[in-house]
């Protein structure tokens, strides 16, 4: 079962409270007052384990102020805040600062309630314990901050004093009150005070009680916390014998008096306990407990400090497990593929030895008493060559014939063909030494023409669209599948020199390449 504890500090002892199942006990208390009590009580921590712990202060020493300051944002807020905040306690970490409202007029400065403790001498020694027995505590709070959320089931006013006390205390023969005034839910201003008083000395209580009040009201009023020409709301929550005899005796000037039933509030916040009475103490631990971690009102340079260790433990902690996870699953991935590897590999040995013995099997069933492949592959190129199509000359020579008859200007000076195959997969081979022809292979009488221009009078555009009209005649024929012009009068050779002029001594030449189709084979 899931256990939260909650250490109540105060000025005279600590009280550990555990939370289990929505239920709230008290499980020891050490008087500060007693010889030895830092040692009994590091002691009663050496077997101590919880989940969650929490450190509840109840101090005379927090003092409160109230502070004026620009409406500004962002980081300058934040810089001026913690100067203020440092101004007034320079201890770090004992200080709590909440925004309480913007006033309407003037500059319309923002107005924060600032709290915290003075002197942490009182409050050091049991945090060195805790750290020490490393208890990691996820926050140390203060009492009086929870005053508003505990009465809120109680119709009341904006501004409130609300008076708690504990039971009379037989040995210092003393009631301690705690008065927190709040305004708008913030704790403006918060102080104990100790009356002496007999356990039964109803005039003495409630005579220094109702002066306590009065003094506590002439205070706010001297410093503008309450309403001009307005009474003050005070909330006694008290115990229940208190309370009954406050009742019989007047209030203090100035104030209405709201008697608040703790039973009714314990039924409000859903207190159970099976050993404590609510009050006010027990039930704001009960309050912290069960809403579980809210935001700190102190950070101790000490616990935070350990904290912060712990944290990165837990989260060095959390990543080894991960890595040992991925480890784990990794070395499981890897054995389970070696073993199929090798169940695969043995599968295919088995497979290995079959085929070895069927291809032996073959080779000596097989008997075959023809030439060698080598020798057969030069039987089969041979008759390739001889049986190599090739155009014949009758239809070449009536082709080009046809072609250059009124082409008196143009010279033929060479011509030669040979057929090519067009394989399917994009390759061109010569009929003539080459594989073996496939079907689905294509064949084609490649044609290349040389000539010259005759009488060449140093007109290139003109010479240029005589061999252009030539390739036209070509083209024209039925027997042409296409006609390609490779090199024409202007191309310049890169070997050919020429500087200004383009006067050459050599006659322009021309070479074409024509393509017949199939049917001239």
């Amino acid at each position: 079962m899931k256990v939260d504890t909650i250490f109540y500090l105060s000025d005279s002892q600590i009280k550990v409270y555990r939370y289990g199942a929505g239920a709230i006990t008290t499980d020891v208390v050490f008087d500060l007052q007693e010889v030895d009590v830092l040692s009994h009580f590091s002691s009663w921590l050496k077997p101590f384990k919880t989940n969650n712990a929490y450190l509840l202060l109840d101090l005379s020493s927090e003092n409160y102020y109230e502070e004026h300051l620009p409406h500004v944002r962002g980081r300058d807020r934040k810089l001026l805040l913690s100067r203020k905040v440092a101004k007034y306690f320079p201890v770090h970490g004992y200080a709590f600062a909440e925004h309480a409202r913007r006033l309407p007029t003037g500059r319309r400065d923002d107005v924060y309630f600032i709290s915290g403790v003075d002197d942490a001498s009182a409050i050091a020694p049991v945090i060195d314990v805790l750290a020490d027995r490393h208890i990691e505590i996820r926050g140390v709070y203060s009492l009086p901050q929870f005053a508003a959320e505990l009465v809120q089931a109680i119709e009341h006013s904006e501004k409130l004093l609300i008076v708690s006390g504990e039971e009379f205390d037989a040995v210092t023969g003393r009631y301690t009150f705690r008065q927190t005034f709040v305004d708008n839910e913030k704790v403006y201003f918060s102080r104990t005070t100790s009356i002496a008083a007999e356990e039964k000395g109803v005039a003495e209580l409630a005579e220094g009680l109702r002066k306590e009040i009065e003094r506590t009201w002439q205070y706010l009023n001297n410093r503008r916390a309450l309403v001009a020409d307005t009474r003050m709301q005070v909330l006694l929550v008290l115990p229940a014998a208190v309370t009954g005899l406050l009742r019989t005796e007047p209030a203090a000037s100035n104030c209405d008096y709201i008697y608040a039933d703790t039973t009714e509030l314990a039924q409000y916040h859903a207190f159970k306990s099976k050993v404590d009475e609510p009050n006010y103490t027990t039930l704001s631990a009960f309050l912290l407990a069960r809403k579980g971690r809210r935001k700190a009102h102190y950070q101790p340079e000490r616990l935070s400090y350990f904290n912060k260790h712990q944290k990165i433990k837990q989260l060095l902690n959390l990543a080894c497990f991960v890595v040992a996870v991925l480890a784990i699953s990794f070395t499981a991935m890897n054995i389970k593929q070696g073993l199929d590897l090798a169940s695969e590999a043995r599968a295919l040995v088995v497979k290995s030895q079959q085929l070895d013995f069927e291809l032996q099997a073959q080779r000596d069933a097989f008997q075959y008493q023809g030439p060698a492949p080598d020798e057969m592959q030069q039987v089969v190129l041979l008759s390739q060559r001889i049986l190599a199509q090739s155009a014949l000359p009758d239809y070449v020579f009536t082709t080009i014939g046809s072609s250059f008859s009124s082409f008196n200007d143009l010279l033929l000076t060479g011509l030669e063909w040979q057929v090519q195959t067009d394989d399917v997969q994009g390759g061109m081979a010569d009929a003539m030494g080459s594989p073996p022809q496939r079907e689905d292979a294509s064949v084609k009488t490649v044609l290349k023409l040389a000539g010259e221009v005759r009488n060449f009078d140093g007109n290139f555009r003109r010479s240029i669209d005589r061999i252009e009209q030539l390739m036209a005649r070509l083209e024209a024929q039925n027997n042409v599948q296409s006609v390609i012009a490779t090199s024409l009068p202007l191309d310049l050779d890169p070997s050919r020199k020429s500087s200004r002029a383009l006067t050459d001594a050599r006659t322009p030449s021309f070479t074409l390449e024509v393509i017949l189709r199939q049917e001239v084979l």
